[in-house]
């Protein structure tokens, strides 16, 4: 789970400096980026050497942890040998029985910060792992078992020894920092050398990997850190929280402190739009500020569909309609016409006819169009950097043409989708670094967060926090973040679609907003209204599931014209405190499912759901589910 903010590893007086308590606080929590990563991101020639003997990283390691040393033959082969294993409870014969698994593993320094590193840190990092005062297993009877936790060095060894399967077969385990708490209970020394080696790099923490080292309970073992790279390209996930006061986004929380901070700006009725494909339909039930034109008839494809020739109605009526119910519009721009490009996803072959086509529409409706997304999309075909920079022509093409206008309408980045792993790296990131390059001429950064079918909400905060870090890598001007679709359970990457209704539908369609809040996306176009059941997606929003409308008309009413203090989360509870007029209340859900017990702010008394019945707090905890409460 991704935190908007993080817990604070001690509830009590400020750590003593040095230890692990005080290490920890001072570790941004960040989510996973695993985009772009693979070994050859750090295995320079330089990095995977041998010494004399043939010996690589694996034998040096349990050469300097063995209980009883081998003997070293040809292309180092151990012969013979004993070793402490699994935190040194159990003692193995045979170098091919012993997995060697690393504290932090290159794979999770890319994921926590090492992504944004040049190849001569992440190399730096290879060569520090595999010297030899880090080529011991912690705890395994060999170099540092002597000293024992309460002197243990966070510099003084980088691995632990685990059993492999009978035979010598098993599963190597990445690293002890990615394993879960079930898979791995860490000790002092691990907790330790994890802490010291991140602190020591620049890097971040998972949330979930914080709250590992938190259970550990092993607040005052000494930590030694050390100035190895002066680089942290992530900042806590909060950073840039525009419903955030200052004051609050520069600490962490804890749940039954949510209300202390400083209220932020309000949330405004525009946060909320919504796709509505087909305006003669049933009118959607729903309270919504913008109307995102796309899959409504509206595109290039049936307005243009011979050259020079435009078929304006359907275009004219949205933006009647629109205006009729005081909505809104963002028009994206899309769906070539065949005698323009390869196909409707592609922009055209000539960057001119696009550039024609935008100054048509923007003299046609100008201010009657208050948003402008430059395409939809592209990522799904454009890994290519030749492409990125048609995109970046057709930003600045839209943008001049808007600005010369004089609507004042807004211009929004083409929307990347987060559902692939081709889409941060390296389309996002190429694109942003160009469009940098020609001075940022955007109001606005859209995206689509549909996670993977079988993905949550919890999945879909990850997303917005990893688009967030890649902002802040390519040095982006702070500007709205825009999330222009999103619905849950669609069919894809080799997954049937997966049907989500009831009280889970419900629970997704809640926090959708109330994450967006907390991880600071200024504006969410829920993907659709339709007036039946339309079989792309996991959750249907239509005359026919009360459910999910009064989730939406529920979720309207407790953000809009409401100022967050802070947020906080506890294991998968998350708890998020508002004010409201002379109001002051809490938002709690568990962003998995999982029943959660938290604590909240004192003085709430009451814990009430979005059908309206309420449960009266008990001891200062409620018991959240996936579906949001409201405790006042």
């Amino acid at each position: 789970m991704v935190a908007g903010l993080v817990v604070s590893p001690s509830a009590s007086a400020a750590p003593a400096p040095g230890t692990l308590d005080s290490v920890l606080g001072s570790l941004p929590a960040a989510p996973v980026v695993a985009q772009g990563y693979s070994f050859r991101t750090f295995a320079q020639p330089t990095v995977a050497r041998r010494d004399g003997r043939g010996c690589g990283k694996r034998e040096a390691v349990l050469l300097a942890s063995a209980s009883s040393r081998p003997s070293v033959g040809g292309g180092c082969s151990l012969a013979g040998g004993k070793w402490k294993v699994s935190h040194g409870s159990r003692t193995v014969s045979g170098a091919g029985r012993v997995d060697v698994v690393p504290l932090v593993s290159e794979k999770s320094v890319w994921t926590q910060g090492g992504f944004g590193w040049s190849n001569a840190q992440r190399r730096a990092y290879m060569q520090w792992q595999q010297e030899a005062a880090r080529a011991c297993a912690i705890g395994s009877g060999g170099s540092s078992a002597s000293s024992g936790a309460a002197g243990w060095s966070s510099s003084s060894c980088g691995f632990v020894l685990q059993a492999k399967g009978a035979g010598g077969r098993g599963p190597s385990v990445t690293d002890v920092m990615s394993q879960s708490a079930s898979d791995w209970k860490l000790t002092c020394s691990e907790a330790a050398g994890i802490v010291g080696t991140l602190a020591s790099w620049g890097l971040a923490i998972t949330p979930e990997a914080r709250a590992r080292v938190i259970a550990a309970d092993c607040g005052s073992t000494p930590v030694r850190v050390k100035s190895l790279n002066a680089v942290n390209p992530l900042p806590a996930t909060w950073a840039g929280n525009p419903y955030l006061s200052s004051s609050a986004s520069s600490r962490s929380w804890s749940t039954d402190a949510v209300l202390e901070a400083a209220p932020g700006p309000a949330v405004s009725s525009s946060f909320f739009g919504l796709h509505v494909p087909y305006l003669s339909g049933a009118a959607p039930q729903v309270t919504y500020s913008w109307l995102r034109l796309w899959d409504s008839k509206t595109g290039w494809e049936p307005l243009e569909q011979n050259k020079g020739t435009y078929y304006w109605k359907t275009l004219d009526d949205a933006v009647a309609y629109a205006e009729a119910l005081g909505l809104k519009v963002n028009y994206v721009f899309g769906d070539t016409p065949a005698w323009a490009g390869p196909s409707a996803a592609f922009p055209p072959t000539s960057i001119a006819e696009y550039q024609r086509f935008v100054e048509a529409v923007v003299s046609r409706y100008g201010s009657r169009i208050a948003a402008y997304e430059v395409w939809n999309e592209p990522n799904l075909y454009t890994p290519i950097s030749e492409s990125v920079a048609d995109l970046v022509q057709m930003t600045k093409i839209l943008s001049d043409t808007v600005r010369r206008s004089g609507s004042g309408s807004l211009v929004l980045t083409p929307s990347t989708t987060m559902r692939t792993d081709t889409i941060v790296w390296p389309f996002y990131n190429e694109y942003l670094t160009q469009l940098g390059s020609i001075g940022w001429p955007i109001d606005g950064y859209a995206f689509h967060t549909y996670p993977r079918a079988a993905g949550g909400p919890a999945e879909r905060a990850t997303a917005i926090a990893q688009f967030k870090q890649m902002l802040v890598l390519a040095k982006a001007p702070v500007k709205p973040i825009w999330d222009t679709e999103i619905n849950y359970g669609l069919a894809g990457l080799a997954e049937p679609r997966r049907v989500i209704t009831g009280a889970e539908a419900q629970g997704y369609v809640a926090q959708t907003f109330i994450d967006s809040v907390r991880l600071g996306v200024t504006h969410v176009d829920w993907y659709l209204w339709f007036s039946q059941d339309y079989d792309l997606l996991g959750i249907q929003l239509n005359p026919s599931t009360p459910g999910t409308i009064a989730a939406w008309q529920w979720t309207h009413e407790q953000l809009v014209g409401a100022s967050l203090t802070a947020c906080a989360d506890s294991g998968d509870a998350v708890v998020c405190g508002f004010r409201k007029g002379g109001s002051r209340y809490v938002l709690a859900y568990s962003s998995t499912g999982v029943p959660a017990t938290v604590a909240v702010p004192a003085g709430l008394t009451s814990a009430c759901g979005i059908d309206g019945s309420c449960t009266p707090v008990s001891g200062g905890k409620v018991t959240v589910g996936i579906s949001p409460v409201c405790v006042s």
